[in-house]
C-alpha cells in the first residue's frame, strides 16, 4: 500500500484568494468554499463533517517544476450549478495530508476542472488547492510537504 502514496514538496503561494472571499475584487464576497459546501453536502461529500476546523479558503501549494492533473478523485461533481453568476462546474477532490513543521493536516486537494472554468484562460498544473483545517502560523513562501496516493494524479 505504501507503494502507492506519494510525497510532493512544496511551497505555499499566494493565490486569487477567491475560495477565501478574501480578494476586493472577488464577486463572491463570502468566498467560494462556503457559497459550495451546501452543494457538495448534498452530492456526498460534507467536508464539516469530514475536516474538523474547516478553513473556508485553501492553500496554494506550488509543487513547481511538476505539474500535474487530478485522474481519479475520490469524489468527482460534475456540472455543479453552485451560483447563479457563471456556468456549472465540476469538482473533484482527492484525500491528501498536509504536513507543515512536522504536524500531519488532513484535508482534500480541491480541484475545480479547468476544462469547466472558461473564465481562467490558464490554469497553473504546478499549483494545488489544499482545503483543510485553519493551520496556526503558516505564510506565504513557506514549505510543506502534500501526502497524497499516486494514483490520484497524473504527471503532464
Amino acid at each position: 500500500m505504501t507503494d502507492n502514496i506519494l510525497t510532493l514538496q512544496g511551497v505555499v503561494t499566494q493565490g486569487y484568494q477567491v475560495a477565501s472571499g478574501l480578494s476586493e475584487e472577488n464577486p463572491f464576497p463570502k468566498g467560494t468554499i462556503e457559497m459550495q459546501l451546501l452543494h457538495f453536502a448534498e452530492l456526498g461529500l460534507d467536508l464539516r463533517r469530514k475536516i474538523p476546523n474547516l478553513y473556508l479558503g485553501t492553500i496554494n501549494v506550488s509543487i513547481a517544476p511538476e505539474q500535474v492533473k487530478v485522474t481519479r478523485p475520490d469524489y468527482r461533481f460534475e456540472q455543479v450549478n453552485w451560483t447563479d453568476q457563471i456556468d456549472p462546474e465540476n469538482f473533484f477532490f482527492v484525500e491528501a495530508t498536509q504536513v507543515f513543521k512536522g504536524q500531519e493536516y488532513k484535508g482534500f486537494i480541491y480541484y475545480p476542472d479547468p476544462s469547466t472554468k472558461p473564465k481562467v484562460h490558464q490554469h497553473d498544473f504546478s499549483k494545488l488547492e489544499f482545503l483543510g483545517p485553519w493551520i496556526e502560523g503558516i505564510n506565504y513562501g513557506d514549505g510543506v510537504e502534500l501526502i497524497i496516493r499516486k494514483s490520484t494524479l497524473k504527471f503532464i
